[in-house]
């Protein structure tokens, strides 16, 4: 987990900078980077569901974990960068979703300071919940 910490902690500010960057060669490769580094926290979340509850409740649990996953990234993600874009638009215009776009990095904030917790707990509850498997 501190390892996704890392990759999280590095990727955030580079999208600021890929979306504010005015070169696009600049911008693909910074873009590319991102995505790289989010990528590695993609399949740890999953498995880290599938560790913690019991063998009888991986499927209900994996698919939980799906729906909201992409009900959150899917549909809440879009619509509040858009919201947040037409509400920039007064004052950047046109550059209103490269704005929207480098303030919503602050919810990585939020998710580093819950990566960080999660460190810290999980070693502990995965024995814990591999001593009570049956």
């Amino acid at each position: 987990l501190w390892f996704i910490l890392a990759c999280n902690v590095i990727a955030a500010p580079l999208m600021v900078v890929a979306v504010l960057v005015d070169d696009r060669r600049a911008a693909i490769f910074l873009s590319a980077a991102v995505v790289a580094l989010f990528m590695v926290m993609v399949g740890p979340p999953g498995a880290i569901v599938q560790s913690l509850v019991p063998n009888r409740m991986r499927a209900t649990a994996a698919g939980f974990f799906a729906v909201l996953a992409n009900l959150v990234g899917g549909s809440l993600g879009p619509l509040c960068i858009g919201y947040l874009s037409d509400r920039l638009r007064g004052t950047h215009g046109d550059e209103s979703i490269r704005y929207a776009l480098a303030w919503s990095m602050l919810f990585c904030v939020w998710g580093q300071v819950h990566w960080f917790l999660a460190s810290r707990a999980m070693p502990g509850d995965v024995v814990e919940g591999v001593k009570s498997a049956p």
